[in-house]
């Protein structure tokens, strides 16, 4: 067979070779040496993961939070008001900051919101 006949069959088989290397285990998760794990949590406060839901319509009470926190809006329009009067309107896809000691109310769209919010506890 002449090599330029070998080169595609040869590229397909090594890829599968590393692609079968480099899968994570039968469990489907990742697996990572324990030192890797530990000073990964050693460099990072305690975190959690909320999925919050808001009926449509539906207004939060004014607050102002005292540790970061970030979210990602999945579904729906979430609107953000200020005290200072400014607005914010938050789509699906995305990304929003909570800037911490800033008064601020949210309020959700006709079709109600939902947002994944990611919140640093103290350690």
């Amino acid at each position: 067979m002449p090599p330029a006949q070998l080169a595609i069959p040869l590229t397909l088989l090594l890829g599968a070779l590393l692609a079968l290397a480099m899968s994570p285990s039968s469990g489907g998760a990742l697996r990572l040496p324990p030192q890797m794990v530990s000073a990964h949590l050693d460099d990072h406060p305690p975190m959690r993961m909320l999925r919050i839901s808001i009926e449509p319509g539906a207004s939060l009470p004014w607050r102002r939070d005292a540790l970061p926190h970030a979210g990602y809006l999945v579904e729906g329009e979430l609107w953000v008001v200020g005290r200072d009067g400014s607005e914010t309107v938050i789509r699906p896809g995305d990304a929003l900051a909570e800037c911490m000691d800033v008064a601020r109310r949210g309020s959700a769209g006709p079709t109600g919101a939902t947002v994944i919010v990611f919140y640093t506890r103290e350690a």
